[in-house]
């Protein structure tokens, strides 16, 4: 979630399914997030560490702010972009079977820095 000053939180959509099941619909997003440090990552932050923080947030979307400040969003990233840089393709059926596979082969595999 962003406000005037930048970004603030996430919510889940188990927390906002919660929310709705509380009968607190006309509570803001505000109300709904939770109090303290939000989930994050940073540009320079490895793929182990989005998918350590997504686990551990429950969250499959993660902000990607800027170091110097964390209210200031410089991208997001997704459970789907992780997987997919990692070889992995949930969508993806086993042939003729129906079945997923949940893998493929990685074809361009990632560039490491040294």
């Amino acid at each position: 979630m962003v406000d005037e000053s930048g970004v603030v939180g996430t919510v889940s959509l188990s927390r906002l399914q919660k929310a709705l099941t509380e009968e607190a619909t006309q509570q803001s997003l505000r109300g709904v997030l939770p109090a303290g440090e939000f989930p994050h990552v940073h540009m320079d932050h490895s793929l182990a560490m989005a998918l350590d923080r997504m686990g551990s947030s429950q969250l499959d979307v993660l902000p990607v702010v800027n170091r110097a400040n964390v209210h200031e969003l410089e991208g997001i990233v997704t459970l789907q972009d992780v997987l997919r840089l990692y070889g992995v393709d949930p969508g993806e059926t086993t042939a003729g079977s129906g079945e997923p596979t949940g893998l493929r082969h990685n074809t361009n595999p990632i560039p490491r820095n040294r």
